[in-house]
């Protein structure tokens, strides 16, 4: 595992998984900003689902719309999910 923080540390990924990460970022686009422009795709937890659990001050819920656009930013859509599917995937569309 590596701390959003440490991402600079490591080559150039090709893959991110953020599964229960989204939430806890304050701000994603600084945290995530630089990786989500070279990932080509990611894996995160089932964003179009009721996500009730984490009620925490620490939580930064957002919905589901605002990720996508953030992500469609960067290049990324999301791919189609069987409906109940617990994660998702988001690719880099050309």
């Amino acid at each position: 595992m590596i701390e959003p923080g440490e991402l600079g540390s490591i080559p150039e990924p090709d893959t991110l998984w953020v599964i229960d990460t989204l939430d806890h970022l304050t701000d994603i686009e600084s945290s995530l900003g630089s990786v989500l422009s070279v990932v080509d795709l990611i894996v995160t937890e089932n964003l179009t689902v009721n996500r009730g659990h984490g009620r925490q001050r620490f939580h930064s819920r957002r919905p589901f719309p605002a990720i996508a656009t953030l992500f469609a930013r960067h290049g990324l859509i999301p791919s189609s999910t069987k409906a109940g599917a617990p994660i998702m995937f988001w690719t880099r569309y050309c």
